[in-house]
């Protein structure tokens, strides 16, 4: 996705403001994101940008979980 952005500001001669009306993402992140600075992390928004997802990790605890009483 970067390269298309990359073409769209570069050889379309489109903003990163136009850019991001098209594609429905914040201009900032958008242009950030084109020029390698920054990547996301919600999934959400990695999968708009056709980056890998995190995997989830459930992590469970036994009975009263970190605030048990002390006995």
């Amino acid at each position: 996705m970067r390269d298309r952005l990359n073409k769209l500001h570069d050889d379309e001669k489109l903003s990163w403001r136009q850019i991001a009306k098209l594609e429905g993402l914040p201009h900032g992140s958008l242009c950030s994101y084109a020029k390698g600075t920054w990547t996301p992390k919600r999934n959400d928004l990695r999968r708009r940008y056709g980056e890998d997802v995190y995997e989830t990790i459930e992590v469970r605890r036994g009975k009263g979980g970190r605030f048990a009483p002390k006995e």
